[in-house]
């Protein structure tokens, strides 16, 4: 019975120290739950954190691609435009280089041109006064014929010449004074109505105008005219209509009855008609205007100077282009 009871008690005692021992291993099981739960909760509370934080990362990076690219986009766009504005400006100066090259071209060739002009007037001009030294005035005669009109009016008639484009003619203020009407015969035998557009009375100077071009003769510089010099007068001497008569300059700078100096003084033979002709050198231009002649005197003839003339001209037909 002892016996019995001794081994009761010490199964009893192996099952206490067995519950004992489960009871501590429950525990710490469920401490081992507990705290691997807690683990577990701070593992997902990280890892929340985390894939926050890479969210948040992911947007500011997300936000920084997009700006970076706007402002990659931005730089892009502005250097574009630089790149085309510099090569707008590459080609404005190309532009520009090529026009100026081309005014540069134009000019030269202008240059060139009028160069070659003045060499071939002068050798022109040289080719007539040899003609005109060696033998007579043929070589210039036929021009000035087709610059030179008859100049008719319902009082009287004279000459006149062609000295500008347009229909400009100069002659004498008294062979178209107190007329009503002018009209000009033409070596071509053409007669047109003509208008007085300006006269200067203390020269003796009328300017006439035409609707029509007709072949101009330039004037010469009268300064340079020699005693001696040959020189032709062209016009209408009582009504034989463009005639050429010879002679040479006689004197020069002679004062005229109107009190002012710079006649030119000539033996070329004068009649009534051939006043407002033209005073023709060997080089085929106008040396001056014929006047008058000493009444009942021979071979005593004058012409305005061309250089007053041209100057009278000119400042006529400027103001007319002007008012017109």
């Amino acid at each position: 019975m002892e016996h019995l009871q001794q081994k009761i008690k010490n199964h009893f005692i192996v099952f206490s120290i067995f519950f004992f021992v489960l009871v501590i291993l429950i525990g710490i099981q469920q401490y081992i739950i507990i705290i691997n739960k807690k683990t577990m909760l701070a593992e997902n509370q990280r890892l929340d954190d985390a894939l926050l934080l890479a969210n948040k990362a992911l947007e500011d990076q997300k936000e920084g691609t997009e700006l970076e690219f706007f402002l990659l986009k931005h730089n892009i766009s502005v250097t574009e435009s630089n790149l085309l504005s510099k090569q707008n400006d590459m080609r404005k100066e190309y532009l520009e280089d090529m026009r100026s090259l081309t005014n540069l071209i134009e000019k030269t060739q202008a240059s060139n041109q009028q160069a070659l002009d003045d060499v071939k007037s002068d050798l022109n001009s040289e080719i007539k006064s040899i003609k005109v030294q060696n033998k007579d005035f043929t070589g210039v005669i036929n021009e000035a014929l087709e610059s030179t009109v008859s100049v008719i009016t319902n009082t009287g008639q004279g000459s006149g010449v062609v000295v500008s484009a347009q229909g400009f003619i100069v002659t004498n203020y008294h062979v178209i004074n107190d007329a009503s009407w002018v009209r000009v015969l033409t070596y071509g035998q053409k007669v047109y109505n003509a208008e007085v557009i300006a006269v200067e009375k203390d020269w003796d100077i009328a300017v006439l105008k035409v609707d029509i071009d007709l072949p101009v003769l330039s004037f010469a510089n009268s300064n340079a005219a020699k005693v001696g010099e040959k020189v032709i007068a062209l016009g209408n001497p009582e009504g034989f209509s463009f005639s050429v008569t010879e002679g040479i300059i006689s004197a020069v700078d002679r004062t005229g009855p109107n009190g002012k100096s710079g006649y030119l003084q000539t033996d070329v033979p004068l009649n009534p008609g051939n006043s407002g002709g033209p005073l023709v050198n060997a080089e085929g231009r106008i040396l001056g205007i014929t006047n008058f002649k000493i009444g009942g005197s021979e071979s005593l003839g004058f012409a305005i100077p061309a250089n007053t003339v041209s100057k009278i001209v000119d400042q006529v037909v400027t103001d007319f282009q002007n008012q017109n």
